[in-house]
């Protein structure tokens, strides 16, 4: 049985989770935590007449007891450590019982975890967190029914599509190990088909634009999304992509263009998806004479007509839709010449 001791210090005053003398709860939770996912079998215990019954090694009341704690007080606290315990320990219990991560307080627990405006670090392991427990969907459990496997990946897949947005937006995180966290998460999201490719090949392009060890992630990833399905992949998304690279640009850096065109390069042997990008581009480009133009939209507008100038298009295709556009070049000086003034 999990006990959780309350102690009443010599004035009368509780202890609570967040006093400094009860630095050891947030390594009993984890603890905890593993008992109960590990403890999901059943013992047979002598009962009267000398015959025996079959039991719960821990049973669902502390399961149910120690997801209160985790997110009522570690999860909430204002303590990093007590946090990152608290994330940890849910991830247990949510492998043990996957049900566990619909309720309403698990779910507000996820999304303070991975809210932008908090900490990295714990940011860091609600991913690692989410990370195991779609893998543990793939560990065969013993006697398992099929209705319960079957309603474990269901749980799963709406939990992915749910928080796909927040998982994505952690790619542009300031840290590079929350970012690759993130992008382990959709490499594994899109290898068990949780959710639709599209949604996610912007943000691998925009990765590319990070340290190698992130832009690398997010090729693989976009490498076989374009393999298996070229079409998901349009002139739009990706040059969608590539202005959203400008959220991971350090102060005068200019786009990495060699690491764009590595994505570029998965569908240049397709002439129309070569022509489309050039053409919306140009499009995007043209639009800047608009008076409410704001700063950051002008910037984005820079960054693409300068990757644009350098992609390595095909020598004809080139040649064909940069004549009938002269003032291009035009264009992006009057860009870099408002964001100056």
């Amino acid at each position: 049985m999990l006990v959780w001791p309350v102690r009443r210090t010599s004035t009368g005053k509780f202890l609570t989770f967040e006093d400094h003398n009860q630095a050891h709860k947030p390594r009993a939770l984890i603890i905890s935590g593993m008992l109960c996912r590990h403890a999901s079998f059943k013992i047979r215990l002598p009962s009267e007449g000398g015959s025996c019954k079959l039991v719960q090694a821990l049973d669902e009341e502390h399961v149910t007891s120690l997801l209160e704690k985790c997110t009522s007080q570690f999860t909430n606290s204002s303590n990093e450590t007590f946090r990152r315990a608290g994330y940890v320990c849910l991830g247990h219990l949510f492998i043990r019982k996957p049900a566990l991560v619909l309720k309403p307080e698990s779910k507000a627990a996820l999304e303070r975890g991975l809210a932008t405006g908090g900490s990295e670090q714990v940011r860091q392991v609600v991913l690692r967190m989410l990370n195991e427990f779609i893998e543990a969907g793939d560990e065969k459990v013993e006697d398992a029914k099929p209705d319960e496997v079957s309603g474990a990946i269901t749980i799963r897949n709406t939990l992915m599509q749910q928080y796909l947005n927040q998982i994505l937006e952690c790619v542009y995180d300031r840290r590079d190990e929350v970012a690759v966290e993130a992008l382990k998460l959709v490499a594994g999201i899109y290898d068990r088909g949780q959710v639709h490719p599209q949604h996610c090949i912007a943000d691998l392009v925009a990765v590319q634009q990070r340290g190698n060890h992130c832009a690398n992630i997010g090729l693989h990833v976009l490498r076989s999304i374009v393999e298996k399905h070229p079409s998901y992949c349009v002139a739009e998304v990706w040059v969608g992509g590539v202005m959203k690279g400008t959220r991971l640009q350090k102060d005068g850096q200019g786009p990495l263009v060699d690491a764009l065109s590595r994505t570029f390069e998965l569908r240049a042997n397709d002439k129309g998806f070569v022509q489309r990008v050039i053409r919306y581009s140009i499009d995007l480009i043209r639009a800047v004479s608009r008076i409410d133009e704001t700063a950051e939209s002008l910037r984005e507008k820079c960054y693409l007509s300068n990757v644009l100038a350098t992609l390595p298009f095909p020598q004809e295709v080139g040649l064909l839709f940069f004549i009938p556009f002269p003032d291009c070049a035009s264009q992006s000086r009057l860009i870099a010449i408002r964001l100056l003034n």
